[in-house]
């Protein structure tokens, strides 16, 4: 109404863009996340051995965080890649417009 969106409207765009973005961090193959999950059957015994060391994961998973939260060019690599993964799955790009503007609204209070 007005250029403004409603409420619900806001919160559903958001939380589609922040779920989506969720899962492919999760999928990075970090120690402590699922993407590593999905590796660790194929690592040699040695590097699963030391890869799975409780202060081992708990650097790399920081680390990872570290680099998400200093370098831009990474967490925008995985804007990109939502925006590649929602038009896969036949959205347009005025609903891509919809999403981000709905978490830009929701996050930050402006269009």
């Amino acid at each position: 109404v007005n250029g403004v969106m409603p409420n619900l409207y806001l919160f559903l765009g958001a939380f589609a863009l922040l779920q989506l973005l969720a899962v492919l961090l999760n999928l990075v193959p970090v120690p402590g996340l699922d993407g590593f999950g999905v590796i660790r059957p194929w690592l040699p015994h040695e590097i699963n051995e030391k890869l799975s060391q409780p202060q081992i994961r708990r650097a790399l998973f920081f680390l990872w965080f570290l680099v998400l939260w200093q370098v831009p060019a990474v967490i925008q690599w995985f804007y990109m890649l939502i925006d590649r993964a929602l038009i896969g799955m036949g959205f347009s790009f005025a609903d891509i417009h919809f999403f981000t503007t709905a978490f830009n609204q929701a996050v930050f209070g402006a269009s």
